[in-house]
């Protein structure tokens, strides 16, 4: 979780906006083409980069080296699917990365189901000042239609290269890519009107959703762990607050989120704190927040507002649990709850089934709302535990930071580490298995302190590798 829980992994490569609009912008792939490709997009000696080759975002087309002339009918290229197309704009943006060693050009052209051109709609010759210039393009075109547009890039010489991005056509996708990306032969199926056509739509009968975006992965759970002695180091067994978690983040077909819903497995308790849980959606206010659904809430640790979030907070904060024994079913005797093997005190936990509904007018692409989740003490609503750095709440008590073992300092925004960076909050991709009572991390997972020391830049794999030298087993509570 970091900063933010997700990284930005688009579920929906291709998106298609309320007006029927066929679009692509690079993201979500890391620059690789075969997402965008099996989803019937062409590339001719054209690649996907970042850096200095961004338009808008991390990543855009790039071309070659614009030295094939004259072989213009070999070109540089990008090709949509094929798309019912209606009257509207074709809009993209545009530059080059130099001029240099001949003329340079760029063709916009729109095929037939025979691949023949139909109508050119741009020819330009580049010029000095499109090296330093994005040009943003809106081209009114009036074609009806199963069609294609193609992108040209071509020239002499040099080491000129074409960048391109936002690209946007007027129409509905009408490519099947289990039939070789052949032309549908009907027009896709809306049941819900939402613009996305059912092959493409995962909830096809819901116009408000269209796409999932999980995260880790569709079933699959990471951890967080937390030690609940803070501002002491206490024990730090990592097992006073255990969570196995998934989010999904649900877009519309304008690839915005308009849901969020987290499933939260409580996998251990130790020690005999009575804690609540809660996240901080760090760049989102309380106001676009509609509603919220799954909390349990039976005490007063937290107070609501009338949409789910607490009140008083700048941040929107979703209290989950204000207790986790509402949530847990111990077998066997004591106050531990799967932290002491084979002496009692296992047991099962509920699934939290937790639904943030978005306000309407909110624009959250997915992968960039930033989740802070945290612990609250004992039922001491300001005494809070965060994965590092993560910043505190508008509520958390500031005179508990830089005492004890806690090296935070509020001026340089260093929160929750002590003066070694050991933290007070872990996250982990995967499932983890915690330390079993009163042993130390650094004992169960025998990596584990050179990582947090070195920032997170060594044994990124301290917790999930195997191998002799990464873990003692004796100290690694196991139940399966």
């Amino acid at each position: 979780m970091k900063n933010s829980i997700f990284a930005i992994i688009v579920t929906a490569l291709l998106t298609i906006s309320s007006y029927a609009q066929v679009t692509i912008d690079f993201e979500g792939t890391n620059g690789q083409r075969g997402p965008f490709q099996q989803n019937c997009w062409f590339f001719a000696s054209t690649a996907i980069k970042s850096g200095s080759s961004a338009l808008n975002g991390s990543w855009s087309l790039r071309t070659g080296q614009l030295s094939n002339m004259p072989d213009v009918q070999a070109p540089h290229r990008l090709r949509t699917p094929w798309i019912d197309m209606v009257p509207g704009n074709i809009t993209f943006s545009e530059r080059i990365t130099a001029l240099n060693g001949g003329a340079k050009y760029l063709d916009v052209v729109v095929l037939d189901q025979n691949n023949n051109v139909v109508s050119t709609i741009l020819q330009k010759q580049f010029t000095s000042s499109d090296v330093s210039n994005v040009t943003n393009h809106s081209i009114p075109v009036n074609i009806t239609g199963i069609h294609k547009v193609e992108f040209r890039w071509y020239g002499q010489g040099g080491t000129t290269r074409g960048l391109m991005d936002d690209l946007s056509v007027p129409g509905t996708y009408a490519a099947d890519p289990g039939n070789s990306c052949q032309p549908l032969q009907n027009s896709p199926v809306d049941t819900d009107n939402d613009t996305v056509p059912d092959i493409s739509d995962e909830f096809p009968n819901d116009a408000n959703s269209a796409f999932n975006n999980f995260f880790p992965q569709p079933s699959v759970f990471g951890t967080l762990a937390f030690e609940d002695l803070w501002p002491s180091q206490g024990d730090y067994d990592f097992n006073d607050l255990v969570l196995d978690y998934n989010y999904n983040e649900i877009t519309n077909a304008n690839n915005n989120v308009v849901r969020i819903e987290i499933s939260l497995i409580v996998k251990a308790v130790g020690g005999t704190f009575d804690n609540g849980y809660a996240i901080q959606l760090d760049n989102v206010t309380p106001s676009d927040i509609a509603s919220i659904t799954g909390q349990d809430l039976t005490g007063s640790l937290f107070t609501l507002s009338a949409n789910g979030t607490e009140s008083g907070q700048s941040q929107a904060v979703i209290p989950v649990f204000d207790s986790a024994e509402n949530v847990i079913t111990r077998i066997g005797g004591g106050s531990m709850y799967n932290t002491i093997p084979s002496v009692g005190g296992t047991g099962v936990s509920e699934t939290i089934n937790l639904v943030i509904n978005m306000d309407a007018q909110t624009t959250y692409a997915p992968g960039t709302i930033v989740y802070n989740p945290f612990l609250v003490v004992n039922q001491q609503r300001g005494v809070e535990v965060h994965l590092p750095d993560n910043v505190p709440t508008d509520l958390a008590d500031q005179s508990l930071f830089g005492t004890n073992n806690d090296a935070s300092n509020i001026g340089t925004s260093t929160y929750y580490k002590t003066q070694n960076n050991l933290p007070w909050a872990l996250n982990m991709p995967s499932s983890f298995k915690h330390p079993v009572e009163q042993q130390d991390v650094t004992g169960a997972y025998l990596n584990f302190a050179p990582w947090a020391q070195s920032g997170g830049t060594n044994f990124t794999d301290w917790y999930s590798n195997t191998s002799p030298g990464y873990r003692n087993d004796a100290h690694i509570f196991d139940n399966n």
